[in-house]
């Protein structure tokens, strides 16, 4: 699985991220910001994730059919939401 989210500010005072490619290996889900270092998501529900490295929370968003559309990523008081592009 590889998905790519574009997150784009929730508010004026936090800057978007820019892409995040979402993938699978196995049974475990990576991350990784444009350039940035790929890093693991830890499940704590169904659609909500960690990442320890990051110390940021990771929640997808679905729609009627159970499809992923959107993410909101949670960084310290910053909240960011991203839309699915692919």
């Amino acid at each position: 699985m590889l998905q790519h989210m574009l997150l784009s500010p929730a508010n004026t005072s936090c800057p978007g991220l820019g892409i995040l490619t979402i993938t699978s290996e196995g049974n475990k889900l990576f991350g990784q910001p444009g350039e940035g270092p790929r890093e693991e998501m830890i499940p704590q529900s169904e659609n909500q994730f960690t990442v320890p490295a990051a110390g940021a929370q990771i929640s997808f968003v679905k729609d009627a059919n159970g499809n992923v559309t959107s993410l909101i990523v949670k960084h310290g008081n910053q909240e960011i939401q991203g839309k699915k592009i692919k």
